[in-house]
């Protein structure tokens, strides 16, 4: 089965489950205390995430074997081109691109071969390199009936030279993930009271600030992750954040202290500054290296050859 032409309408709603394993370097918490959140996130926050919303519609300007080219009507809707990347009894393989605006959303889409609606996934990738390790996990969700949206990565916090750049692509993670959303409920073969988000380091990151902002999205896998992300960036050994973390210290004449006081000030799609505003019920954490039984629910070893991922886990993204 591939995604067929037509228009779809934008719906809205959410799922899926929880749980989380956290570097010891700096640790993201959730109120596990309570059951709900104490309130949701204020006006002016959701305002910096707004985006225009409407109809997503594909309208062929050229087509091959495998590939549509579409265009677009941009105040009323997104256009959007799909291709066939390849195909598996579980699975067919679609690269998605909506244009919403001058920066395109780009994902992976899994779509389970199955005649029943399914729930969804966002999967967020991790730091740098390639995309396989967030496939292998994509593609073993997705031949446990998960459908998945791979999301790729735009220019991050390793290419801000100043401050003020750190959060520009923090908030266009949120925004784009809203837009995938979007399409996700709008397809026929998609659950839209079921979608959820999976990240792990970086990729978790994400997943936890999409978690505290879109309401659609039902509980979230947040593995090794960490926060303040001044916390993380003040400590980070990856070699791009180093080089541009001394970069903005030099230009600013300040030490590693005021870098990390100065950070925190600018960024506010932050996991921690975040948190309060999500049902704890839907997030499970566990603590990397706690050990205990929690800890069989999600089990990540390198180099990995294929997710160590127990039942359960697919239990609870599959749950009704």
């Amino acid at each position: 089965m591939r995604i067929e032409g037509g228009s779809t309408v934008v719906l809205a709603i959410a799922f899926l489950a929880a749980a989380a394993l956290l570097s010891s370097c700096a640790t993201l918490r959730f109120q596990q205390g309570r059951s709900r959140p104490q309130a949701q996130p204020p006006e002016e926050i959701l305002r910096r995430y707004a985006y225009p919303e409407g109809e997503f519609e594909r309208i062929s300007l050229h087509t091959t074997d495998d590939t549509e080219t579409c265009g677009s009507r941009w105040e009323t809707r997104f256009g959007y081109t799909v291709r066939v990347v390849s195909e598996t009894k579980a699975y067919v393989l679609h690269e998605i691109e909506i244009f919403p605006g001058a920066s395109p959303v780009r994902f992976d889409y899994y779509m389970v071969t199955s005649t029943r609606r399914a729930p969804a996934v966002l999967v967020f990738p991790i730091f740098g390199g390639k995309y396989g390790f967030a496939r292998t996990f994509a593609d073993y969700f997705a031949k446990h009936g998960l459908h998945c949206a791979l999301m790729y990565r735009k220019n991050g916090l390793n290419e801000a030279k100043t401050f003020a750049e750190f959060e520009p692509p923090l908030t266009q993670v949120v925004v784009d993930s809203k837009i995938a959303i979007d399409w996700l409920c709008g397809r026929p073969e998609v659950d839209p009271t079921r979608i959820g988000a999976f990240g792990i380091s970086m990729g978790a990151i994400k997943s936890a600030v999409v978690k505290c902002l879109e309401p659609r999205v039902g509980p979230a896998v947040v593995a090794l992750a960490g926060g303040t992300l001044a916390d993380v960036l003040s400590s980070s050994r990856e070699p791009e954040i180093v080089e541009r973390r001394e970069q903005i210290m030099r230009n600013e004449g300040i030490g590693i202290v005021g870098f990390r006081e100065r950070a925190n000030a600018a960024i506010s799609t932050d996991p921690l500054k975040l948190a309060q505003y999500v049902d704890a019920s839907e997030v499970k954490m566990i603590e990397g290296g706690s050990g205990g039984e929690d800890q069989k629910l999600l089990t990540l070893e390198l180099p990995v050859q294929k997710p160590n991922v127990t039942v359960p886990v697919i239990e609870l993204f599959l749950k009704e």
